[in-house]
């Protein structure tokens, strides 16, 4: 197979990603609105299980997004589901709130996780 390449993403719309659990973390500085963020800090674990790299840690500070393997930091909010539901959730073949109802998704602190959701612009899967 040749070289791949990435085709612009639609108007208003995010990058395309791979649908793997590092690809789509690897994603969220690219896919973070800042504009909807405004100076809101917080740091989210994610325990992923099924996934090579299972321990994630997303951190907004001052405008800006970061992400480490591993736990990094002192949690707001811990997220633990199968590494599926997060790539179902993230790809968009998977409704959240279903998974969450569904008590696949465990979440820390809603009030928390429902901002988080709303300062990441949406992937388009390879």
């Amino acid at each position: 197979a040749g070289p791949e390449e990435a085709a612009p993403p639609p108007a208003g719309g995010g990058p395309e990603v791979p649908a793997t659990v590092e690809a789509l973390f690897g994603s969220l500085p690219q896919r973070f609105r800042s504009d909807r963020a405004g100076d809101w800090s917080a740091v989210f674990h994610f325990d992923l299980a099924g996934a090579d790299e299972p321990r994630w840690t997303v951190a907004i500070s001052g405008g800006t997004c970061t992400v480490s393997r591993g736990h990094v930091g002192t949690p707001d909010c811990t997220v633990r589901m199968p590494a599926a539901t997060y790539v179902g959730i993230e790809t968009g073949s998977l409704n959240p709130q279903v998974a969450f109802m569904t008590g696949k998704i465990k979440v820390s602190d809603i009030s928390r996780m429902m901002r988080y959701v709303k300062v990441f612009r949406p992937i388009r899967p390879r």
